[in-house]
């Protein structure tokens, strides 16, 4: 279909004569929030971290826009318009002392620059056209994620959930087509969940994307996703709509624990 953006058909990866992931098959469509789900160790950020080069699978397909990417570098799969973020918020550790709010997203534009070394080791006058070009642009991704106003204080120094926040905004800057989301909620409590939810909710509307998330926090996952997928020990265990899906009895025993 002409609004199918990611796919996977039968997707997998062995370690060692383990196999860890076999068999999933993912679909997500253009502007579709899409959630997976499963107990820890199931194979979710595995998944992901297939989809964005990491590992190569040893079966199966990932498919963006219809184009195999199966063997891409990380670096070309984010030029093709796969961005993520990281279940352990990764904001320069070793430098975010140093770097600004502003700088962690401009970092993301640096693959549209176009000077070449030389002006940037002489700092040229076109360096310094470029450079600020780049900075007005992190100022307005920064606006849309309302950090606008912490620009210029040093990363580390953000409340956790605007660390969050801050990791998304550079994602977005990439220019995705689909944004892969692990874990997002992890550590937040229920006033930055609610806030992440509005995050997530403006990305999809302003930058009219795809969203495919990993998350814990159901209350999330059933209040911003429209399908939802479930994994148990690397296999595809319900797939659907996120009411029926948690209804599955499956998934009850399986996840979220028959408690009812």
């Amino acid at each position: 279909m002409a609004n199918l953006i990611l796919s996977t058909e039968n997707l997998g990866i062995t370690f060692g004569g383990l196999k860890a992931v076999s068999e999933v098959n993912l679909n997500v469509y253009k502007n579709e929030i899409v959630g997976l789900i499963g107990p820890n160790g199931a194979g979710k950020t595995t998944v992901f971290n297939m989809l964005t080069g990491v590992y190569e699978p040893t079966e199966g397909k990932i498919l963006l826009n219809g184009t195999v990417i199966n063997g891409k570098k990380p670096h070309d799969i984010v030029s093709m318009g796969i961005a993520r973020t990281f279940q352990n918020i990764r904001l320069f550790k070793a430098l975010t002392r140093f770097v600004t709010v502003a700088e962690n997203v401009a970092v993301a534009f640096n693959k549209d620059l176009k000077t070449s070394i030389v002006s940037s080791i002489f700092r040229t006058r076109r360096f310094y056209k470029e450079e600020k070009k780049v900075y007005e642009k992190a100022l307005n991704i920064l606006k849309i994620f309302s950090l606008e106003e912490y620009a210029n204080e040093k990363a580390d120094n953000l409340p956790y959930g605007k660390q969050r926040k801050l990791e998304i905004a550079r994602a977005m800057a990439t220019s995705p087509q689909l944004l892969l989301l692990d874990e997002p909620a992890a550590g937040m409590n229920d006033t930055e969940t609610a806030e992440l939810m509005q995050t997530i909710a403006t990305i999809r509307e302003k930058f009219n994307i795809s969203i495919l998330l990993i998350e814990h926090d159901m209350n999330l996952v059933l209040g911003i996703c429209e399908k939802l997928n479930v994994l148990e020990y690397g296999r595809m265990l319900a797939s659907g709509n996120p009411q029926d899906v948690i209804k599955d009895e499956k998934v009850i025993r399986a996840y979220l624990g028959d408690e009812s």
